[in-house]
């Protein structure tokens, strides 16, 4: 019952971020308040993490959490890493993240990823524009595993 509640969350939470998503529609339904149109998100690297990572989600009783995270020009994400998957979408703006030894991504507004997981990392935005970010963090309850933990220097 957990594990489909747990789906259940998820799958609404990426629905809500789909619906953010200023790409072509794949296909429109009939409701008694008319027509509901849903778009693709289109995932850097489909079922795995930005890195290549296979990722499994976590046991225990679900937690599920989203944030809006905007990162100002000029500014950056300090040095992390996240033990559980966790899905950004950039709804505005652009963003590189780097990986260290793993090279660093470009991030444009529209696309979406799985994070790397146990890997340190940190981003800043492109130009003169906010990154801004739709984050689901998708962890358990105990413990508490959706704050990030801090690294010192990249791997």
């Amino acid at each position: 019952m957990k594990l489909r509640s747990f789906k259940l969350a998820t799958s609404l939470c990426l629905l809500t971020a789909a619906g953010l998503s200023f790409a072509a529609p794949q296909h429109n339904q009939k409701s008694a308040a008319g027509t509901v149109s849903t778009v693709q998100i289109p995932e850097l690297e489909p079922g795995k993490t930005i890195l290549g990572q296979d990722f499994t989600y976590p046991t225990g009783a679900p937690l599920l959490k989203s944030k809006i995270v905007e990162v100002p020009p000029g500014q950056d994400i300090e040095w992390h890493k996240h033990a559980i998957p966790v899905f950004a979408y950039v709804m505005s703006g652009e963003l590189i993240v780097d990986y260290g030894s793993k090279g660093t991504r470009r991030i444009k507004a529209g696309e979406a990823y799985v994070e790397a997981i146990n890997w340190c990392h940190h981003g800043q935005p492109v130009g003169n524009e906010p990154a801004k970010l739709l984050v689901l963090y998708l962890g358990q309850q105990n413990p508490d595993q959706i704050k990030p933990e801090p690294c010192l220097k990249p791997e």
